[in-house]
């Protein structure tokens, strides 16, 4: 076992970066299923500096509003990763609610859609990544 002490937020940024391009590399020839934490975990989209075309994307959980600032697909689409390597992706889960769509069929939806890409790739891995909030909830779990 090696330990690793990082002494800022930047080199473990990096670190995490460097482990997600490491399984990305590590695949190629696997179908991946990529889900995102949302909030400051976006922060280290911005060190992965090459993305596979057999990558697809999506989030690791969602928030159930219209709102551009609080629906995390909304959130990830609009950072540079997403914009730099949007044409690569081999699919994108959109989790951004719909309008006039209620609860229920927004969960159904994101069901589906992750169903529906592990029947597609049944051979395929999932990888997520996972942020810890401020109140010290994980992906949509609170700590209570």
């Amino acid at each position: 076992m090696k330990i690793v002490t990082l002494t800022s937020k930047n080199e473990l940024l990096i670190q995490a970066a460097n482990s997600l391009q490491f399984l990305f590399q590590k695949h190629l020839n696997t179908p991946i299923l990529f889900l995102s934490s949302g909030g400051s975990s976006f922060e280290l989209l911005e060190h992965v500096v090459n993305i596979p075309s057999n990558v697809s994307i999506g989030v690791l959980d969602e928030r159930y509003s219209l709102d551009s600032e609080l629906n995390n697909f909304a959130q990830l689409e609009a950072t540079e990763f997403f914009k730099k390597n949007n044409s690569r992706f081999a699919s994108v889960l959109n989790t951004k609610v719909e309008n006039e769509e209620t609860l229920e069929e927004f969960a159904k939806r994101f069901e589906n859609l992750l169903r529906n890409w592990k029947l597609v790739n049944p051979q395929g891995i999932i990888v997520a990544t996972m942020g810890m909030g401020p109140d010290g909830h994980i992906s949509g779990i609170n700590p209570e």
